[in-house]
């Protein structure tokens, strides 16, 4: 933008901290530039000078001084159509592809980044799925719900379809089997461990047909750990299939089949069609499809 902008704070920007408002305001700017903007006074709230943490109110005045974009940062807006779920005002769900990132990293840009915002606040996943995970992606579109969301998130329910190599025949037939244990990240890289210092990770999970070495199991997630359902599977000594990372190389089939959420008092369920060729694995190993509804 090559000239000054003032805009007003909105009831579902209420609450921010001014450089997330400044950030979804300045598509393409930095937040290295937001602090030099504070730290010069031209950045400024209602006509005074503002540091970049400061919390803003409905129909606070924001003055936004000119800067240029810079293309690298500003990437096309995607046509998200072809795997929307659901979509309103203040809520975008979304089946995100296997391969895809939610954020953007080195070499790659994320789902989010490529998303077209409506209207000033750019979309905020509430939770996070891993590059090789597909399914269910809950995103805010506007503070307010982000917040609200965030805040009741530990009541979301959260299921998973996966395939694991149980070689050894450890996941029992008929019941559910619950792991708990406590994750941290590796100090030589970038991969979590099972870890008596770690945070609580807890999922509860149920064979639904196996063959051979390869078993189809739904999972309810409890927490939401970095990679947790890799690392506990591996831990107890059924990998996820393909797992590179865990495990061995090859295709990753983990799914976001179902999330429950709490929205103003009231559960919505959002499913996710499972991809083609986890449709087709599952076939090969079940000969059937129909009965994977998540009870």
């Amino acid at each position: 933008m090559k000239q000054v902008r003032t805009l007003s704070v909105g009831e579902t920007e209420s609450g921010m901290k001014l450089w997330q408002f400044l950030s979804r305001a300045c598509r393409g700017a930095s937040r290295t530039l937001f602090f030099r903007w504070a730290r010069t006074g031209q950045v400024r709230i209602n006509g005074r000078r503002a540091q970049v943490d400061v919390r803003l109110s409905t129909g606070d005045s924001v003055r936004i001084p000119p800067f240029e974009a810079e293309e690298s940062e500003m990437p096309a807006a995607m046509d998200y159509k072809k795997i929307l779920i659901f979509e309103d005002q203040d809520l975008l769900v979304l089946n995100k592809p296997s391969g895809i990132a939610v954020h953007k990293g080195t070499g790659h840009i994320g789902l989010i980044e490529q998303l077209a915002g409506a209207g000033l606040f750019r979309p905020v996943p509430v939770h996070r799925l891993d590059l090789p995970t597909s399914g269910v992606l809950v995103i805010a579109k506007n503070f307010r719900t982000l917040k609200a969301l965030k805040e009741n998130w530990g009541q979301a329910e959260k299921f998973y379809l996966a395939l694991a190599t149980d070689s050894r025949q450890l996941i029992p037939s008929g019941r559910t089997l619950e792991l708990r244990d406590r994750l941290a990240e590796r100090a030589d890289g970038p991969k979590m461990e099972i870890s008596a210092t770690g945070k609580l990770a807890l999922l509860r999970l149920r064979r639904l047909s196996v063959k051979g070495e390869q078993t189809l199991i739904m999972i309810r997630l409890f927490t939401g750990r970095t990679h947790q359902i890799r690392v506990q599977m591996a831990n107890f000594g059924a990998p996820l299939t393909g797992d590179a990372r865990y495990f061995r190389s090859g295709e990753l089939f983990l799914h976001c089949r179902k999330i429950v959420i709490p929205i103003q008092g009231e559960k919505k369920t959002f499913k996710a069609p499972l991809p083609p060729g986890f449709a087709r694995k599952i076939t090969e190993i079940t000969g059937k499809i129909d009965d994977l509804a998540v009870k």
